[in-house]
């Protein structure tokens, strides 16, 4: 049927750049081969289409070249890119007169211009290009779509005379992420404390430490080991040994013994710590005075 519409499609088409920043997904489309990529029976070849998705809207670009373009000066073309998905989008139109069609063209109210044509008046034999750039909201049935033109060839806006080309298709691909190393922070320098206890024994009214005294060796013993704990730890530093050190004195004494009895009672606060020493090592013995008085001054003394 000779006034059946038309439709050439065309597998892949022009080198088509896809960039997408900022986007969960990529719009793709497949390249095709530019000579294959032509309008008005091939006089008119489509390249450097771009299909870009920058966060709530959709950038549309191509650029046509009219260099082989011979249009009579009464005739006119107009070019309609559309975008189809589950839904349909007509991009504004690309209308290109002749030199008389022009003329009219520009004599005409702009009530009965579409103002938002992209229109160009061919000059034959020329080297002639038409740059295409539109903007438009992003819905989400646009992750996959058809990117294709038709070609009112009569000017008429008869669909039965229309040809309908496709320039690409869209299909959304899984964005690839790159993993990045992330260098952890440094962890703060730790800080630990080792405690130890001895108890020393010490000479009557002396503060000399003397090793061989009693049990000192033993107790001594217990801060070095203590002290070498951390030192032979190649892990960690020693930077600062705190002594501290009490003094008590507590003397029990029992008249019922031959002798007083002492008890040392040890004081522990931390590395190191002392015993009490003894005052006195000699019997206490009651006073001579006998009655009541001297009685109660000897408990009072016990």
């Amino acid at each position: 049927m000779k006034n059946m519409k038309k439709m050439k499609l065309y597998t892949v088409i022009s080198p088509l750049c896809i960039l997408f920043a900022q986007s969960a997904l990529t719009v793709q489309a497949q390249k095709i081969d530019d000579s294959q990529l032509r309008l008005a029976g091939g006089k008119i070849l489509i390249d450097s289409v771009l299909t870009q998705k920058k966060s709530d809207s959709l950038k549309v670009a191509f650029r046509l070249h009219l260099d082989s373009l011979q249009l009579k000066s009464e005739q006119q073309l107009v070019f309609t890119p559309l975008i189809a998905g589950e839904d349909t989008i007509a991009l504004n139109p690309i209308i290109i007169n002749g030199k008389n069609q022009s003329i009219r063209y520009l004599r005409k109210s702009s009530s009965l211009k579409n103002s938002q044509a992209l229109v160009v008046r061919r000059k034959n034999d020329t080297e002639q290009q038409v740059l295409f750039s539109q903007t438009l909201p992003y819905k989400k049935w646009m992750k996959a779509f058809n990117l294709s033109m038709t070609e009112d060839l009569c000017g008429c806006g008869n669909l039965m005379d229309q040809d309908t080309t496709l320039m690409a298709n869209i299909q959304p691909t899984p964005r690839i992420s790159r993993d990045h190393y992330v260098k952890p922070k440094a962890e703060a320098i730790k800080v630990r404390a080792e405690k130890g206890e001895a108890y020393l024994s010490f000479k009557l009214n002396k503060s000399d430490i003397l090793a061989d005294f009693r049990e000192n060796a033993t107790e001594l013993g217990k801060i070095t080991s203590t002290i070498d704990l951390v030192k032979n730890d190649k892990d960690v530093s020693i930077t600062n040994i705190d002594i501290h050190a009490m003094r008590r004195q507590t003397v029990l004494t029992t008249t019922t013994c031959d002798s007083p009895t002492i008890v040392r009672l040890p004081c522990a606060i931390m590395y190191a710590t002392s015993t009490p020493s003894i005052i006195s090592s000699s019997p206490i013995t009651p006073p001579q005075k006998t009655g009541r008085d001297s009685r109660r001054r000897w408990k009072q003394a016990t």
